[in-house]
């Protein structure tokens, strides 16, 4: 298989599951990966087959271009990236992983466009917001871009940030604006179900999680500028 389409593209987001770890690179290139993973940045190695273990090395991988690709009869496949970075999925049997060179539907609907349903607000939250529907949501999917992260739940919720965030779970507590800085907590609180949410009326929003993680999102954006939409089902609210 002729695998040179690879070369040239850059990563465009990792966005990772509880058993799954999908790249998403620039043109349409889609990578797909239930399998063993290996990944070498800086000289640090990682190798699993759980997203959770790959989620700090996987983050160093956006923006990054791949320089080389090979595979071999086994279905190993290898990136190696202009930073000096290595990606290396090994296929050791169902459900391995899948390439494709254009982009599922139902895994960018909503990424690209971002329209403003009638009633939704910019720069804070309004007086008669309720976001009591995040309450038994369970965190399903994070998705990282250069400057952007995804939450995906299981009940028709999502909340997409280009914003700060600051996150607490377990003994490992970080705030950053930074995708690649966050993900490892954000994977601490994948499957993790929300027992409790607040809100300000300056936009800071608070997820508090059954495993006791707390996430909080704060509308920092300039004037005239989104910090983070939250869909639920057809309703927007911006940010």
């Amino acid at each position: 298989m002729d695998l040179s389409f690879f070369v040239d593209r850059r990563v465009g987001s990792v966005c990772l599951s509880k058993n799954q770890m999908i790249i998403r690179f620039e043109g349409g290139v889609v990578l797909d990966s239930a399998c063993m993973a290996t990944i070498e940045v800086g000289g640090v190695t990682v190798a699993s087959d759980l997203p959770r273990d790959l989620a700090g090395h996987a983050g160093q991988l956006i923006a990054d271009v791949v320089s080389e690709v090979s595979s071999d009869v086994d279905g190993t496949l290898r990136l190696t990236f202009r930073s000096g970075a290595v990606l290396m999925l090994t296929d050791s049997g169902s459900p391995g992983y899948e390439l494709r060179d254009r982009v599922r539907d139902h895994v960018d609907r909503g990424l690209e466009e971002r329209p403003r349903q009638n009633g939704s607000c910019m720069y804070g939250f309004a007086d008669d917001v309720d976001l009591s529907f995040f309450k038994g949501a369970v965190l399903e999917q994070v998705c990282l871009g250069a400057h952007q992260v995804i939450l995906r739940f299981y009940s028709d919720v999502s909340v997409n940030s280009a914003c700060w965030m600051a996150l607490a779970v377990g003994d490992h507590r970080i705030e950053s604006d930074d995708p690649r800085v966050l993900a490892p907590a954000l994977m601490g609180l994948i499957t993790e179900t929300v027992v409790d949410v607040r809100w300000k009326s300056d936009g800071t929003l608070f997820l508090l999680f059954l495993n006791g993680g707390v996430m909080r999102i704060e509308d920092d954006a300039a004037p005239h500028y989104e910090s983070y939409h939250i869909k639920h089902g057809k309703d927007l609210i911006v940010v």
